[in-house]
């Protein structure tokens, strides 16, 4: 049996603590700043599992030294986004919510990625139109095809 193509929405923190969805089960990757809280969720029995991940969004790693330091996107971390869309979408379920802080950058950038691994090569481009508000973090963008395909960073 042929798996459905999967969709995704990308969300940022107020809107996720508002959505529903009454027309199919979804599962929910949530990624905050280090040292802020998990963002809420709806009461939605359609939501059937969430992921929480903490990462900046930044394209350097200061490995958590420094005054203000940047903590990228992690290959673990990837390897779990990887592994949880995975393990849903072999049990039925082909609708993803993203979210981040500002559902601009992390979000859009997982979106992409789940769409490219899962569906086909081309079926992230809607993430990339420029008519929209999305400016994917091309490293958690690459870190999750990274994880996806074997590679190592």
């Amino acid at each position: 049996m042929r798996q459905r193509k999967i969709t995704v929405a990308v969300l940022d923190r107020a809107a996720l603590k508002e959505y529903t969805n009454p027309d199919r089960n979804y599962v929910v990757i949530s990624i905050t700043d280090p040292g802020r809280p998990d963002a809420q969720l709806a009461n939605d029995p359609a939501r059937v599992d969430q992921l929480r991940l903490s990462f900046h969004d930044t394209d350097k790693d200061e490995g958590g030294t420094g005054k203000n330091p940047l903590v990228g996107i992690s290959l673990a971390q990837a390897r779990q986004i990887v592994d949880f869309v995975s393990k849903w979408h072999r049990n039925g379920i082909d609708h993803f919510v993203c979210q981040c802080e500002i559902g601009i950058a992390r979000s859009s950038a997982i979106a992409a990625a789940i769409l490219k691994i899962h569906n086909d090569a081309n079926d992230d481009s809607y993430v990339f139109k420029e008519d929209l508000v999305y400016i994917p973090n091309m490293r958690v963008y690459a870190t999750v095809l990274y994880a996806a395909f074997g590679m190592t960073q």
